[in-house]
């Protein structure tokens, strides 16, 4: 018998803070199946007291880079990663805008995506003790879209309710044969 490889479909989610990336991750692993790679940087976040050094941001990117690696090594059809290295990035442009970021952090952000989706900043803010101001997040936002053209990485924005996001999401993947 021979062993024909399966495709594996990569979703990335990105936005500003409180945009809803992860209820939509979880969402579309409940539509679709797949593996979810959640965001690691939460998790380190607790470990590291909510204190990050330079060095701790490369060393999430590569994490959050090899987890999607190793999710796409499974037997699936889809891959929905909550972030991307290119969140880590970022986040380490806007805490220390002076600073340059890393070369090995910035050859991460160029992975390919069969779908990179933005998700719009139409829900209401949710602060739950990590995330910084409604205004910050709006900052975040007109930074993903420019950073996406910069790199002209192709993306779809969705809005409105999680439903609405799920559905226009599907139709994508449906009328892109994704």
């Amino acid at each position: 018998m021979i062993n024909i490889p399966h495709k594996v479909t990569h979703i990335a989610l990105l936005g500003g803070e409180s945009t809803g990336k992860s209820t939509l991750a979880k969402a579309l692993l409940d539509s679709l199946g797949g593996i979810l790679v959640s965001e690691f940087a939460r998790e380190y976040w607790v470990i590291k007291h909510g204190s990050f050094t330079s060095d701790d941001m490369c060393f999430i990117a590569l994490r959050q880079s090899r987890l999607e690696r190793l999710a796409a090594a499974r037997s699936c059809t889809y891959v929905i990663n909550d972030t991307t290295p290119l969140t880590t990035a970022l986040y380490h442009y806007w805490t220390w805008p002076n600073l340059a970021i890393p070369q090995r952090m910035f050859k991460l952000i160029h992975p390919t995506y069969d779908l990179v989706i933005l998700c719009g900043d139409d829900i209401a803010h949710e602060q739950d003790g990590m995330r910084d101001s409604e205004a910050f997040r709006t900052r975040q936002q007109m930074d993903y879209q420019s950073y996406l053209h910069q790199l002209s990485m192709p993306y779809i924005a969705v809005y409105g309710s999680l439903p609405c996001r799920v559905a226009h999401i599907l139709n994508h993947l449906n009328s892109y044969n994704i």
